[in-house]
């Protein structure tokens, strides 16, 4: 279900059905209506951007903000109204959309989905009541014994990890309490199905089990521990939430008894699926390793290559969700699935939580479209994908079978049904039986594909040396090896063939333990060398660089021979040198870049978003390089940059250039500020500054008005201020989502995310003049009067100085800012720092080395 989705039908009850009771709390009837009016809202009012259902930028890492998404409207009453199976209504309006989205299903015919209903173990009849809904009983649900099940489906049950929020709130004695709530009504059942007919019925469609919650709350290094308290489920009478390892293991050895029992009897058996390596501490893996029989997400598994292997070699299943990760936990370019997928590993595209990540109606389609367009996957890698996720799933092993084409579906492969060719599948079971064959020390009859799987676990830069060239052989055959010819094999994907390269190069791996020596390591640095082309020498001057890392130049003036313009900068701290053939650019320690020579063939500033750059050459042209979709691609407006530009500023995703005329040129991703459309018209002349954060820009022009865009939470719309800033503005400052500006009487104007500094009531008498200078975190913000220093936003990011205040009131020269802490230059030549200690806020180890810093 998308938000669009939700939004027609709650339009539709409330224009049809207002007066529907959906609310007896107290004692007093509510209708549906009456909720509305209470909050304001009418069903004109609505839209999909009011729902604030879609997950944005401010959920990155914040998954408080994320559960609050599941509010329509910000409302709780509307989540338990429309999206709870226990309510006074007894969940229909769910259950009718949940009827509406299986009709899709089984309309699509070609679509099966597992989706998941919640057992808290707050209470021992919640599977009587989550019975009765799916099943229309008993006045639930879609009441009449409508049933919400189909062929197409099949329910998970997701077992959130709360307990210590019901503890606190006395609603549990203990865990085994819990875990008794959960488990005992499914025994039950199962022994004696005659007297418990829908809880029966039910559990003959679920297929599996999961635990669910924030992993970031870990509380490492306890959590990594099986039980900091050495209790017992019914002994576990403490607040504190047991660890992850805790609540796998209990639940898991619920699941293996009940499966043994099930089995007897001859009924259906549950999979343990948890949520498992999305964030957090990387041990939950090795948890999810021994316990699970497949995991959600695994995103973590990047960081452990050897519980990597394990899930290779096990072939775990791992259903990911690149669309979800990329709002909550990682961005979708540095995403581990198409590494995962390349490796063998047994991966799989799945949707999480659409109603908040995507769009459409079709979901899981997104999934697959996105990561074929970004990750270049072909028909065939997507095919083996879905195949993946046939096997992962929890449908009847006839089911899988009528799917596949075979009895035996997990070893055998019927490519006219999966559409994965069987040499595709003989590969991967190639690959992954070397690999035990190794382990287990045998020797394979089979043919030597060793070589070729060192290679492929390459990154393509490498793969590329290893198999170009016949310098490399010296450095990785041992003498008097012959080479022997490995087969041709298929691109990973995003990167050309090389299969012929590997004819005749008899590539062989370093071996694991082999020591390497300094003789090796200069062995293997020579092959490299050799391998990189000789590069003519264009250039008509040369500089020398000196070991002290001054520069020294001769030649041709006009071409960089000349460097007496920068020859204070050229010095001390060089590191490196290169030349274009016209001009020359030399990079400090520092991480500037100082550039002399022909100005048509230089550059005069570099500005990055996350991944990309954007370079302007002295002849106010504009080059750029690095992903596409975070700016390098800027062809839709190209003709607006190759002239003029005199500077360029950047988001997380997106570039603003401001051209000689004072217009306004954008471009990259239209969420983080490439769309200026709808400012377009006040960016036409006059504007002197740009500043962005991460999601949005701010333009400061010639009267000292300022305008804004793109995301709203961010700073974007300034609207709330608007009147503070139609003039006098003479400065602003930007840290990760909000904005302060100086105005030309000293005052200071915030807007933005108020939690991050957009926010500055608390301060407020102390910003009204004599401010000269404002620096910004990425959650707070600093500005420096009279030599005295004022602080707001949140608080370990630099926010509040007050452990410091007594050494901020006076002699202050210069404030500096990290990603989360400041430092304070004081007159006397002293440092004061604050903030988070992990990024600056604590100098004491270095305390006596910055009595006498200078302001630079």
């Amino acid at each position: 279900m998308n938000a669009k989705h939700l939004l027609r039908f709650m339009k539709k009850k409330l224009k049809t059905y207002g007066s529907d009771v959906v609310d007896t709390t107290n004692g007093k009837a509510r209708t549906l209506l009456n909720v509305f009016e209470d909050m304001g809202v009418s069903w004109k009012d609505m839209s999909i951007d009011r729902l604030q259902v879609w997950a944005d930028k401010s959920c990155l890492h914040r998954f408080d903000r994320f559960n609050n998404k599941y509010s329509p409207l910000g409302m709780n009453d509307l989540r338990t109204i429309f999206l709870k199976t226990d309510n006074p209504m007894g969940g229909r309006y769910l259950a009718e959309l949940t009827r509406e989205l299986i009709d899709d299903l089984e309309d699509s015919k070609y679509q099966h989905v597992e989706w998941r209903l919640s057992i808290y173990g707050r209470k021992r009849n919640e599977w009587d009541i989550l019975s009765n809904w799916v099943l229309g009983a008993d006045g639930k649900g879609l009441g009449g014994n409508k049933e919400l099940l189909s062929p197409n489906l099949r329910w998970m049950i997701q077992i959130p990890r709360l307990f210590g929020l019901y503890k606190s709130t006395g609603q549990l004695n203990n865990f085994g309490e819990m875990l008794e709530n959960i488990f005992a009504p499914m025994f039950e059942a199962t022994i004696n199905p005659e007297a418990h007919p829908q809880k029966a019925k039910f559990l003959a469609n679920i297929s599996g089990f999961d635990t669910v919650d924030d992993e970031s709350k870990s509380q490492s290094p306890i959590d990594r521990t099986f039980s900091s308290k050495a209790r017992t489920p019914g002994e576990w009478d403490l607040v504190d939430n047991p660890s992850y390892k805790y609540y796998s293991y209990f639940i898991q050895t619920n699941i293996r008894l009940l499966n043994n029992l099930r089995q007897l009897k001859g009924l259906n058996t549950f999979a343990y699926r948890p949520h498992a390596g999305e964030a957090g501490e990387v041990h939950h893996l090795d948890t999810a390793f021994l316990l699970a029989d497949g995991i959600n997400h695994g995103l973590n598994l990047r960081k452990a290559p050897s519980l990597q292997y394990l899930f290779y070699l096990a072939q775990i299943g791992l259903a990911m969700s690149p669309c979800s990760n990329n709002q909550l936990f990682l961005a979708y370019e540095k995403s581990p699935f198409p590494v995962y997928f390349a490796r063998g590993l047994n991966v799989s595209l799945s949707t999480d939580d659409p109603l908040m990540f995507h769009q459409t109606r079709e979901p899981l389609m997104e999934e697959y479209s996105i990561a074929k367009q970004l990750w270049h996957f072909t028909a065939v890698d997507l095919c083996e994908m879905a195949r993946n996720s046939v096997l992962q799933s929890g449908f009847p092993d006839e089911t899988k079978a009528a799917w596949l084409g075979c009895s035996n579906f997990a070893e055998d492969n019927v490519p006219s049904l999966s559409n994965v060719p069987a040499l595709r599948v003989r590969f991967r079971r190639q690959v992954l039986s070397e690999e035990l064959l190794m382990l287990s020390g045998k020797v394979s009859n089979s043919e030597d594909v060793g070589g070729i799987c060192s290679v492929l676990l390459m990154s393509p830069t490498s793969r590329r040396k290893r198999l170009e060239g016949d310098a490399l052989e010296d450095a990785f055959m041992p003498s008097g090896t012959t080479s022997m010819t490995l087969p041709r094999v298929a691109a990973l994907p995003g990167e050309a063939t090389y299969g012929d390269a590997f004819k005749g190069k008899g590539i062989k791996p370093v071996p694991l333990l082999e020591p390497l020596t300094t003789d090796k390591i200069t062995q293997l640095l020579r092959g490299v060398a050799r391998f990189a082309p000789e590069q003519p020498s264009l250039s008509m001057a040369s500089p020398g660089q000196v070991a002290d890392g001054s520069v020294v130049t001769w030649g041709d003036a006009d071409h960089g021979g000349n460097s007496s313009a920068v020859a204070p900068l050229l010095a001390e701290g060089v590191v490196q040198v290169c030349g274009n053939g016209e001009a020359f650019a030399a990079i400090k320690a520092d991480g500037s870049v100082v550039t002399w020579g022909d100005a048509d063939h230089g550059v005069v500033q570099v500005c990055g978003t996350s991944f990309a750059f954007t370079a302007i050459k002295a002849n106010s042209s504009v080059v750029t390089w690095g992903g596409a979709y975070s700016g390098s691609n800027y062809s839709a407006i190209a003709p607006l940059l190759t002239e003029g530009v005199d500077q360029v500023s950047g988001t997380i995703g997106a570039f603003a250039a401001i051209k000689a005329d004072g217009s306004v040129v954008t471009w990259g991703r239209a969420n983080s500020g490439g769309n200026s459309s709808a400012v377009a018209a006040l960016l036409t002349e006059g504007v002197v500054q740009v500043c962005g954060n991460e999601c949005s820009f701010a333009a400061i022009k010639a009267d000292g008005s300022v305008v804004t865009w793109c995301d709203a939470c961010s700073g974007g719309n300034s609207s709330a201020v608007a009147p503070l800033l139609t003039e006098g503005v003479v400065q602003v400052c930007g840290n990760g989502t909000a904005y302060a500006a100086i105005k030309a009487d000293g005052s200071v104007v915030t807007w933005g995310d108020a939690d991050h500094g957009g926010d500055s009531s608390a301060v407020a008498p102390l910003l009204t003049e004599g401010v000269i200078q404002v620096c910004g975190t990425t959650k707070a913000f600093v500005a420096k009067a009279d030599g005295s220093v004022v602080t707001w936003g949140r608080a370990n990011s630099g926010g509040n100085s007050s452990a410091v205040a007594a050494l901020l009131t006076e002699g202050v020269d210069q404030v500096s800012g990290t990603i989360g802490a400041f430092a304070a230059i004081k007159a006397d030549g002293s440092v004061v720092t604050w903030g988070d200690a992990d990024h600056g806020g604590n100098s004491s180890a270095i305390a006596p080395l910055l009595t006498e810093v200078q302001v630079c």
